[in-house]
């Protein structure tokens, strides 16, 4: 993988035109194996003004490889590993990380869930302490039924402003792509915040003390939504043998459905007859 990456490099660099913004992947091996890599981008891309940051798919090499290539510390980090939770970005940041892919937003947001969590979290108060926040509330739980209130208390994104969890739940449960849509501002808005206070933090010197604090108030994972996806596809969601579909046919041949239905009640027919003979 490294002597192809490394082959790649070389003829990407011979060719690139010169207005492109090139980030060098840097492998989920270790250094020592792709050491002879990371030493040409140092000393032969880096000089040159040609690389631009550093693309990395496992944030764990990356102390390896400031250690033993201090040049390359200045460039931009794009990390490519898809964390799935804010305390999995946290500890990312932490170890240097600059610029997310964040795909779990996608996902939440088609399974019913909108973000609840913040940077820094809220203060503890008598009738929280000793219990986890939640990272996110399941807008397709009947508890929204006629909940009049926003997404979030205190959310100024325009889901939350302009609109309230019964609406958003009956559109879930209409399968209606606003629902989905809607989801969709609220938690890049949510997201957008928390990256704000990051940076704030990250420049005043308190990020790590806040990120202690976050780890200690929220659960470590996501509830699992249980909203129907609105595009379920093969191309879109993973599955693993023998899984069933995700989302109940939307229509079916009215005579299949009959002759099922007919024979559902026949079967009922011949066991009550069983019965009524075993009583006899």
């Amino acid at each position: 993988m490294a002597e192809r990456t490394d082959e790649w490099i070389v003829d990407w660099f011979a060719s690139a035109p010169a207005t492109s913004s090139t980030f060098a992947p840097i492998l989920p091996i270790p250094y020592s194996v792709q050491w002879e890599y990371v030493a040409r981008l140092a000393e032969d891309y880096l000089p040159t003004g040609q690389l631009s940051g550093l693309a990395l798919y496992d944030m764990d090499v990356l102390p390896d490889l400031l250690s033993f290539q201090p040049t390359l510390g200045p460039l931009p980090r794009l990390v490519l590993s898809n964390p799935q939770t804010p305390h999995q970005l946290l500890r990312q940041i932490s170890l240097g990380a600059d610029v997310f892919a964040l795909p779990f937003v996608n996902t939440l947001s088609d399974a019913g869930l909108a973000l609840t969590f913040a940077f820094p979290p809220p203060p503890t108060t008598e009738s929280s302490a000793g219990f986890l926040l939640p990272l996110a509330t399941d807008l397709s739980s009947s508890a929204n039924r006629t909940l009049l209130e926003p997404l979030l208390p205190n959310c100024s994104c325009y889901t939350c402003t302009s609109h309230h969890r019964a609406y958003i739940h009956h559109l879930l449960n209409a399968r209606e792509m606003l629902g989905w849509t809607l989801l969709s501002i609220h938690n890049h808005s949510i997201l957008n915040q928390f990256f704000a206070n990051v940076r704030a933090a990250l420049a005043d010197g308190t990020f790590d003390e806040k990120a202690k604090q976050f780890a200690l108030r929220y659960e470590p994972d996501f509830p699992e939504g249980a909203a129907e996806r609105p595009r379920a596809r093969g191309y879109q969601y993973k599955s693993v043998g023998g899984d069933p579909k995700r989302n109940k046919p939307a229509w079916s041949k009215m005579e299949a459905e009959k002759a099922e239905r007919a024979k559902e009640e026949e079967g009922e027919g011949e066991g009550e007859k069983g019965v009524a003979a075993a009583g006899a």
